[in-house]
């Protein structure tokens, strides 16, 4: 029966990717010193645009038994957050690309000698802008859908 990889460096991997494209990234969490840099929406107040990466649950791979060699479809959710539609979209459109990027990349599990490769990204879903104004000031958001398919090297 095929194994069943270690989420948690596949995760490291998708933020150290995005790390390199977004200034701040979140793990499930906002990161601490994205958004609003002082009181909101103040005049002299700035907001750092930031994206959250959040595991989604994967089913089981189906095939054989005897099938050491099962691939993995594991998603993900990039949520972007900002104060302007462009603003949420452009760091939005860079996150998606960085993520999409990973194709080939091998990483060592957890026990430190089994290796994974991903051999494929692609996206699910560029989600719609949210908006609420229902806070102050508005805020808008937008969260994109990727399936990563991770596969045991033999």
């Amino acid at each position: 029966m095929g194994s069943t990889p270690d989420r948690a460096p596949l995760t490291d991997a998708i933020v150290t990717a995005l790390s390199t494209v977004v200034e701040f990234v979140g793990d499930v969490v906002a990161p601490q010193d994205a958004g609003w840099q002082s009181y909101p929406g103040g005049n002299e107040s700035v907001f750092i645009p930031y994206v959250t990466v959040t595991p989604q649950p994967s089913p089981a791979p189906e095939g054989s038994l005897g099938d050491g060699q099962i691939d993995w479809r594991l998603p993900y959710t990039l949520t972007t957050y900002g104060v302007t539609r462009q603003q949420i979209e452009d760091v939005a459109d860079d996150a998606r690309r960085a993520v999409l990027g990973l194709n080939n990349i091998s990483i060592t599990m957890n026990d430190g000698t089994t290796v994974w490769k991903i051999i494929g990204v692609t996206s699910q879903n560029i989600g719609g802008v949210g908006f609420t104004d229902q806070i102050k000031p508005t805020a808008y958001s937008q969260s994109d859908s990727v399936l990563v398919w991770f596969s045991k090297k033999l």
